[in-house]
């Protein structure tokens, strides 16, 4: 049929949930500006690709979560709660 390709992924198809992400709190500390977001390393756990170390910055925490500004095509936002022994500052 024309226009139908069964060798292309579909639209979404790179999505991924990350396994150790956390709903987000009811109440949480923002990182005050002028001094802006802290550099971390996180552990991320995709759905599929497994165990992962990368580069984020921390916006905001509570005393067992921290919001990570993480950039990657596998996230639908550019933010997500993890668990406090899952970053570290670099």
């Amino acid at each position: 049929m024309p226009g139908i390709h069964i060798d292309v992924a579909p639209w979404g198809g790179h999505r991924q949930r990350l396994v150790n992400a956390r709903p987000v709190p009811s109440r949480f500390t923002s990182c005050r500006y002028p001094e802006g977001p802290i550099p971390v390393t996180v552990r991320l756990v995709w759905e599929r690709d497994g165990v992962e170390l990368a580069r984020g910055r921390a916006t905001g925490w509570t005393r067992r979560l921290v919001l990570v500004e993480v950039v990657d095509q596998r996230l639908v936002v550019n933010g997500v709660w993890l668990p406090v022994v899952d970053v570290r500052r670099r």
